[in-house]
């Protein structure tokens, strides 16, 4: 056969554009069948474009771009790929912006993509909003291969707008006068390590905020090279000096650091401020770097009036939401041992901002049913690692995470049961989740000792914590029930219930007081004192001084108060002590006149005995001091300060933070717990708060 015989290759014949817009099968002829079927015009489709092949490199020079970005930002000298090009963070900002309009989409066979932006759970973002709609339509030269990456698009603009201001951390730690040498704040190699340990030991069993098993290593090599550790581990690491020095005595301090533990607890609290400021925290996205300005706040708690320290933990929990740790919908946008984190972070930020709320006078805290984010797992440290492809399961045995989970368990129910939103805000109730038996305590209570109490090994010391600051928060919340339920009169046996329950508030603290096992976890307890069972208590003692309990809750307060205000191991000498001795012979009084009313006799409690000896002392004190001061200055002022001095009271001598470690001013439903919500009438503090002068005095 010759060449000119040869037959031509018969062309392609390609399904026409309407079955290709419709994506059904075409008969390919024309008109086709589905075309004169329905009446429309049937036009042949053209040969498409050979897709244009995409940049092998553009990945790696995308990653290249951002690692550049990262060193202009850390003020780092190098030398750019493309010396042209990257001198300017902006420039290459908009310029990777550029690069990601039209990358390929191998899944989208026509030129037009159709895509979903968030979920029935997530709110839509104002960002996803106003971008290209439900239609993207791709640029031609592309040929519908190359889909716009919104993720990529919105982190470029919100650099380049970033990138507009400077650093103002000032704002929140004012300029840093000298040089910013953080290096010379660290402590040394051994102190490093004994710090660590204090902070393993005191910490981490209760807060759980950081990966000790992940942390540790990157610590040891750090302290090796100071001089070039990363700001946000460096943060991190001065926010764990402060915290484990807080939790230390002034012996143990001066024995670790050799320097008396203020000294060495204002330094590292400079070096955690100079690392947080290096390492930007406040536009952070970062969780280390969250979790070290929280950890810095908490170390600020001992000194600091709580209405100066509520909003810089709001400034927190504002970098917390922005990340997106408080719901679930960001959270699924992280790995396994990410968002397991985050979700930690979470839960201790909203105890802290809570209870410092309480103590602050304030009922604005974040303990309520507008979040989503879980309850942390019941795991152990050793079950997380990072990088892990599927979440640990749970197990009912208890784990090194016991109090974290049990406490977030609890705070879970309390900020979407009707008896706490009533309180606190009555508007959210129908926000709330429904809770079994309707929000009843009792069934939280079953739940809580049958789910983790009955593992947990009495012998460990964070699984003693967890079992009874769980059973004392259960008995608040049952108080609480009882309040509401009984808006009228309440019958006797409804006030024995609620005063055996305030007794068992008391009876769980003083195990916890009382025990070696939670010697390293005072800090926590002397945040949380029970002054609303003190309170129940004395007022149920004043209405029924001879009642079936009276002798009952007399012991179960002076066991309380003998634990709180040992001389030895307990709470310092405070002034707060004026104001229970108040309380208490108060209600002495009214069981003294009840008896001479009724010709019974009556013994003096061992707390009123102690009470009256306190109060004997102070006042021999207050009038020998008295008498040195009056001394020292009727020679230099023109006036006379006799009689000056006034009663022996509450108020006097006492710094708002003498008063902060005992808890707040408030019936709060988990005090004990930084939990929100209040209960009964607050007509008791309007003796005491009106006398509360608000200086601010450095503690021990």
């Amino acid at each position: 056969m010759t060449p000119s015989s040869t037959p031509a290759p018969t062309p392609r014949i390609l399904s026409c554009q309407a079955c290709q817009l419709r994506k059904i099968k075409c008969d390919r002829s024309f008109p086709c069948g589905n075309c004169a079927k329905h009446h429309v015009s049937c036009v042949p489709a053209t040969q498409s474009r050979p897709r244009k092949r995409r940049f092998p490199e553009r990945e790696l020079l995308e990653r290249l771009r951002t690692y550049e970005d990262l060193l202009r930002r850390n003020n780092v000298d190098f030398e750019p790929l493309h010396g042209g090009q990257g001198g300017s963070l902006k420039e290459g900002i908009i310029e990777e912006s550029h690069s990601h309009v039209g990358q390929t989409s191998l899944n989208t066979p026509s030129p037009t993509v159709s895509t979903n932006f968030g979920s029935e759970t997530e709110a839509k973002r104002t960002w996803y909003a106003t971008s290209p709609g439900q239609e993207v339509q791709l640029d031609d030269s592309e040929s519908g291969s190359d889909l716009l990456d919104d993720t990529v698009r919105k982190r470029a603009v919100r650099d380049a707008w970033g990138s507009l201001f400077d650093n103002d951390e000032h704002l929140m730690f004012g300029s840093s006068p000298g040089p910013d040498d953080r290096t010379a704040l660290h402590p040394p190699l051994a102190q490093i390590l004994r710090l660590w340990q204090v902070y393993l030991d005191n910490i981490n069993p209760l807060l759980k905020v950081t990966h000790a098993p992940s942390l540790q290593p990157r610590i040891i090599e750090a302290a090796a090279d100071l001089s070039s550790v990363d700001p946000r581990l460096e943060a991190l690491m001065f926010a764990i000096y402060c915290t484990a020095a807080c939790t230390l005595t002034d012996d143990e301090g001066l024995a670790i650091l050799g320097v008396p533990r203020k000294d060495a607890l204002r330094r590292f609290q400079k070096g955690c401020q100079r690392a947080l400021v290096k390492c930007r925290f406040l536009q952070t996205d970062d969780r280390n770097c969250l979790t070290a300005f929280f950890l810095y706040l908490c170390s600020l708690r001992p000194v600091t009036d709580p209405r100066s320290l509520s909003p810089m933990i709001g400034i927190a929990v504002r970098i917390a939401r922005r990340m997106g740790i408080h719901k679930e919908s960001a959270l699924a946008r992280s790995d396994v041992f990410e968002a397991e984190m985050r979700r930690r972070l979470w839960w201790s930020l909203v105890f802290f901002d809570t209870r410092i709320g309480q103590l602050a006078f304030s009922d604005s805290g974040i303990l309520g049913p507008l979040w989503d984010c879980r309850v942390p797992l019941n795991v152990g440290d050793a079950e997380l690692r990072p990088g892990m492809s599927s979440p640990p399961v749970p197990h009912g045995r208890g784990t090194d995470a016991a109090f974290a989970v049990t406490r977030a368990e609890m705070g879970d129910w309390i900020r979407n049961a009707p008896l706490h939103l009533a309180f606190t805000e009555p508007a959210l109730r129908s926000a709330a989740r429904r809770l079994p038996a309707d929000g009843a305590p009792s069934a939280l209570e079953s739940r809580i000792e049958h789910d983790y109490l009955r593992h947990l090994d009495q012998g460990d010391p964070t699984h003693f914590m967890a079992t009874w600051v769980a059973r004392g928060q259960l008995a608040k919340c049952h108080i609480i029930q009882q309040r509401t339920d009984s808006a009228a009169a309440r019958t006797d046996a409804e006030r024995d219930a609620s005063l055996k329950y305030a007794c068992r508030v008391l009876e769980c603290d003083t195990k916890l007081l009382t025990s070696p096992l939670t010697k390293g976890f005072n800090w926590f307890l002397w945040l949380h004192f029970p002054f609303p069972a003190y309170l129940d208590i004395v007022e149920d003692l004043k209405r029924r001084p001879l009642g079936p309990l009276a002798a009952f809750a007399w012991d179960t307060m002076e066991e309380n108060h003998e634990a709180r205000f040992r001389p030895t191991g307990g709470a310092p000498d405070h002034p707060i002590k004026g104001m229970f001795g108040k309380l208490i012979l108060g209600a002495w009084e009214t069981l003294q006149r009840a008896g001479r009313e009724t010709g019974t006799s009556v013994q003096v409690p061992a707390v009123v005995i102690r009470v009256q000896q306190w109060r004997a002392a102070k006042q021999d004190e207050m009038q020998t001091d008295g008498e040195e001061a009056q001394a020292t200055t009727s020679s230099t002022l023109p006036f006379d300060l006799s009689g000056a001095s006034g009663n022996i009271g509450f108020s006097e001598g006492m710094g708002y933070d003498e008063f902060s470690w005992i808890g707040g001013p408030q019936y709060a439903m988990g005090d004990m717990m930084g939990a929100g919500g209040q209960y009964g009438s607050l007509d008791h503090w309007g003796v005491w708060t009106d006398q509360l002068p608000m200086k601010n005095r450095p503690i021990g």
